[in-house]
């Protein structure tokens, strides 16, 4: 509760600072048009902030939603090695008569995931056909990643509002919006300043 009605006294601090403000503005010309520019400049500007914070938020998050993928796509290829691997392995023990098309595949596709590694390791791997080996280099790598990636990671979307003010149709009412505020800014400064001057002087003003 006590929350809530410090809330209610910020918000009438706020409204009673507002009208004071607006009371004082309507004085001048010259203050009613700063009052006025400056309530389009927090307007637009508040909604401007508003629109970055969460592009900048989208942004991120699609950084992140890429490298989940990549590391996605990563971890399936490594199980794909593997499991050619495993299939030229239990060919070999097997007598097969696809033994050597499977470790062919095998062979490729170990080569190019260790293509950015020194090649002494693989070069030698290769050259000896040593399968069960090219397999603990695949678990030692697969061992190496991390453990909790993502396979379906969820894509990033923008909330729907920040989506809607990127719409001409957005853009349209926030332009709307913003000079039907500054006029009944400029209006309210106006007639206040009117209702002031016709007002008759007080008699402490006569005296």
């Amino acid at each position: 509760m006590s929350g809530i009605k410090d809330r209610i006294e910020e918000a009438k601090y706020v409204g009673t600072l507002i009208i004071t403000l607006v009371i004082k503005a309507s004085n001048w010309m010259w203050s009613r048009l700063l009052l006025l520019a400056a309530v389009g400049v927090i307007t637009l500007g508040s909604l401007n902030l508003y629109t970055f914070s969460q592009v900048k938020i989208y942004s991120d998050s699609s950084d992140a939603f890429r490298m989940k993928v990549n590391e996605a796509r990563t971890y399936n290829w490594d199980w794909k090695v593997l499991d050619y691997l495993d299939l030229c392995i239990s060919a070999e023990k097997a007598n097969d008569a696809n033994t050597n098309y499977y470790c062919e595949d095998a062979m490729a596709l170990y080569k190019e995931t260790f293509v950015e590694t020194p090649k002494s390791r693989v070069a030698e791997n290769i050259e000896r056909k040593a399968y069960g080996a090219m397999k603990v280099d695949m678990q030692v790598r697969m061992r190496a990643r991390s453990s909790d990636t993502t396979l379906n990671p969820e894509k990033p979307k923008l909330d729907a509002i920040t989506k809607f003010l990127f719409t001409p149709l957005g853009l349209a009412l926030i332009l709307i919006a913003g000079t039907l505020l500054m006029m009944a800014t400029y209006v309210a400064t106006f007639v206040i300043h009117k209702a002031r001057s016709s007002s008759p002087p007080s008699p402490s003003d006569a005296t």
